[in-house]
């Protein structure tokens, strides 16, 4: 009962992320429960079936994130001061997230069990031409059951990891090195630099993977890489590590985000940085642990898109993605957006305490509006020089 009422009493940013959480579980529960229709509809095809569920751990993976963003982001601060004062502590807390996040999964997963039961032929998708073929038999009950509970019990598990009660930082043993006079270095700078280093790491062999793979194939078989439901072959799969490339450099970009926007603050503020930009770079360096991930994730989704259109414009012979691929990217494109927008508030809510320090000082409304300006045009521009060399990128060896 408390998870329903703090599920109804939440912002107008919570109930929509809830909302795209629940889409989100209703699409992966088709997609789902498609491939377990292939799956009996053609025994003999196993590496088909197969194919189809591994394709579905991609929109699982981005609704996973999207869970996390969501219990970081809710319940509120001044929500969970009262849970604490009513005598709810950091041990019942991630309980209560998870139960509040798995809500609204498991109501998508409810929403589309009706299909089970066979005759239902197709599912229109609305804005494509597609249609998504849905099990025109019963399905199995158990197996219905335990392909709908994975959105849930994925969405319950990150949800309760990410607010876990972790240790003072000042109580841990391990500090990352010093520097000139003794000084502690910080290690959230040390592992952001790590960062960014694997990550570019990733991308640089995600890359050369996709370049790889388009080296082996004919064009033909590069261009039209596409089997039944828009997904490829398992042949060509097996023969071609280039979705193994793009999913390498997209997991690089998520991992080297946080590093990316610690950078770009460091970089915002050097040599002789005016007020403008020494708030600039500072609230970038702050908030890097915080949006980097969600940024990093939407710029991955962003140079996906860019580099598919281009590939479907410039190569010949291309053929039409298929209703499976239509929603799942569509759905891990929501979920990139609701992370980007969760991680985007809590970065607000961290501004906060600096507000009112500028408040205290006497300085002027216009400063605070220029230093947002600086902020979002300098990282908006150096995440859209990535997303676009990544794009390029990705797609040059195909087109």
């Amino acid at each position: 009962m408390l998870a329903l009422r703090l599920t109804l009493c939440s912002g107008p940013l919570g109930l929509l992320l809830r909302f795209v959480l629940l889409a989100t579980s209703a699409g992966i529960g088709l997609l789902l429960l498609a491939a377990l229709a292939h799956a009996q509809q053609h025994p003999l095809r196993a590496g088909e079936a197969a194919l189809r569920l591994l394709w579905c751990l991609l929109p699982l993976a981005a609704a996973a994130h999207l869970a996390t963003a969501l219990a970081r982001t809710e319940p509120r601060t001044d929500t969970r001061l009262g849970l604490e004062a009513a005598g709810l502590g950091a041990g019942r807390l991630p309980r209560l997230s998870a139960a509040t996040t798995a809500l609204p999964c498991a109501l998508g997963s409810a929403l589309v069990s009706p299909a089970a039961a066979g005759s239902h032929g197709t599912l229109h998708l609305p804005g494509t031409g597609h249609r998504l073929p849905l099990p025109t038999e019963a399905l199995p009950l158990p197996a219905t059951l335990t392909l709908l509970s994975i959105v849930p019990l994925t969405a319950a598990v990150c949800a309760a990891w990410a607010v876990r009660p972790v240790r003072d930082p000042e109580h841990r043993a391990a500090p990352a090195g010093a520097t000139r006079g003794g000084a502690r270095r910080p290690a959230g700078r040390t592992v952001r630099h790590a960062g960014l280093l694997g990550g570019g790491a990733l991308i640089v062999c995600g890359l050369a993977l996709t370049g790889y793979a388009a080296t082996l194939l004919p064009r033909a078989s590069v261009s039209g890489a596409a089997g039944h439901g828009g997904l490829p072959r398992p042949g060509e799969l097996s023969a071609s590590p280039l979705a193994a490339g793009w999913l390498l450099a997209a997991l690089g970009l998520v991992v080297a985000g946080p590093g990316l926007v610690s950078l770009t603050g460091r970089l915002l503020a050097v040599h002789r940085p005016g007020a403008v930009r020494l708030l600039a770079g500072r609230a970038l360096q702050r908030e890097a642990p915080h949006v980097g991930r969600a940024l990093g994730l939407a710029c991955a989704v962003g140079a996906a898109l860019a580099a598919l259109a281009r590939v479907r414009l410039g190569a010949e012979g291309v053929r039409p993605l298929g209703p499976q691929a239509v929603l799942g990217v569509t759905l891990v494109a929501c979920c990139a957006a609701g992370s980007a927008l969760a991680a985007l508030a809590g970065a607000r809510r961290l501004r906060r305490a600096a507000a009112r320090v500028l408040d205290g000082l006497g300085a002027p409304r216009a400063l605070r509006r220029r230093v947002t300006l600086a902020r979002t045009g300098v990282l908006g521009a150096v995440f859209a020089l990535v997303l676009c060399g990544t794009a390029v990128l990705a797609a040059l060896p195909l087109t």
